[in-house]
């Protein structure tokens, strides 16, 4: 079957921008020592910071990042989802080689992904991806994610988001966001109970979120997973907000389009040759 991602595309391009700005008009506090709005901090998160860890990567053939730029990203994410009062806490109380140092594993293990799997063509690295190819992805994005979530207040969802800063370094092989409203978009609304609270768990994310990204990107592989995790989540924070928040935007598309992206069943993967190492807990993160 094939599968329309239009509206997906669509929205990352306009609605999501729009979006930032609407919620960023709406929010007084100033963010990275008071001198950036929401937008700006989400502009820098989109745009600037993937581009320092390129000139990282170009400079040292490693990359990292700061405390300093930890903290902003999660006052980042906590602006964008629900407020977790430890979590500032608990990623504070990171000394600062800590975070350079295990940032530095943790990425190295998709740096060498990157490497060991390039091509000349790296937008048609999916089209032609085996179960060989999907498996030692999902073991790369484990290890890594594994390794960064040793950091206090660093769970999986913070951990891919991460990993999405890779972008700018291997744009089609930079693993998606965690993010609630990409995981509502393309597997609670289609397949489970409205009710289903997420648990922000790495089986979650392998097991159902990324079969679906599999799905989209071997049917269009000059599109990045980047691009449809923003474009998934404007569609749902839409949704959830139209009649309070996001009152004031206009909708790009019919409702219908936005609710959710239909495949004839859930996409699994299926070609998994071990389990899942086994994680630590962590405590009020995600």
């Amino acid at each position: 079957m094939s599968i329309n991602i239009d509206h997906i595309i669509k929205s990352s391009k306009e609605f999501y921008p729009e979006i930032n700005k609407e919620l960023s008009d709406q929010i007084t506090k100033k963010y990275d020592g008071g001198t950036k709005t929401f937008d700006q901090l989400n502009a820098w998160k989109d745009v600037e910071l993937p581009e320092t860890l390129l000139e990282r990567y170009e400079e040292t053939d490693s990359t990292w990042i700061t405390k300093k730029e930890l903290i902003n990203l999660i006052d980042l994410k906590l602006a964008k989802g629900t407020f977790r009062p430890m979590m500032p806490k608990l990623i504070k109380s990171n000394e600062d080689e800590v975070i350079e140092d295990t940032t530095k594993s943790g990425f190295q293990v998709m740096l060498d992904f990157f490497k060991t799997h390039k091509k000349e063509s790296m937008d048609e690295f999916w089209a032609d991806a085996t179960d060989q190819d999907k498996n030692e992805y999902i073991d790369a994005i484990e290890k890594s994610m594994e390794i960064l979530c040793e950091l206090k207040g660093v769970g999986p969802a913070s951990a891919t988001l991460l990993l999405s800063l890779l972008v700018k370094i291997s744009p089609y092989l930079t693993p998606p966001y965690f993010s609630d409203e990409s995981y509502a978009f393309y597997v609670v609304t289609p397949y489970k109970d409205d009710d289903y609270k997420v648990k922000y768990t790495t089986k979650e994310y392998v097991n159902e979120l990324l079969p679906v990204y599999f799905e989209i990107v071997a049917q269009h592989p000059k599109e990045t997973m980047d691009s449809l995790e923003k474009g998934a989540w404007a569609m749902k924070n839409y949704l959830v907000k139209k009649d309070g928040k996001l009152a004031n935007i206009d909708p790009i598309f019919e409702e219908d389009e936005m609710d959710k992206l239909s495949f004839d069943e859930q996409p699994v993967f299926e070609g998994r040759t071990a389990p899942p190492p086994k994680r630590k807990k962590q405590k009020k993160s995600k």
